[in-house]
């Protein structure tokens, strides 16, 4: 019986490359999984935020209308920054009529 070097190697190649592959499908499946956890994580936090923007956007049109009829609260709407401005956009409701 000859011993040859080369199958032995090639055996050797075989086998690390086997364990190489199943060690990387593990990896795989074990990363892509904890994606999927945090990807649903991320999707239910963007709903709490798209939430409390709707809600934040109603509540400043409620403030709008609020302000035509009281313009008491113009005070406090200056002092958050929320300053409803008519002119610009009576001057824009006019400009888009005028085209």
């Amino acid at each position: 019986m000859k011993n040859n070097l080369v199958p032995t190697l090639l055996n050797w190649v075989l086998a690390t490359s086997v364990i190489l592959a199943l060690w990387s499908c593990t990896q795989f499946f074990f990363r892509t999984r904890e994606l999927r956890g945090q990807a649903a994580l991320l999707q239910a936090e963007m709903a709490k935020y798209q939430n409390n923007r709707n809600f934040l956007g109603l509540l400043l049109n409620d403030a709008a209308e609020y302000s035509k009829r009281n313009p008491d609260i113009e005070r406090v709407l200056e002092s958050a920054g929320l300053k409803f401005n008519r002119n610009t956009n009576a001057a824009a409701a006019s400009k888009t009529g005028a085209k």
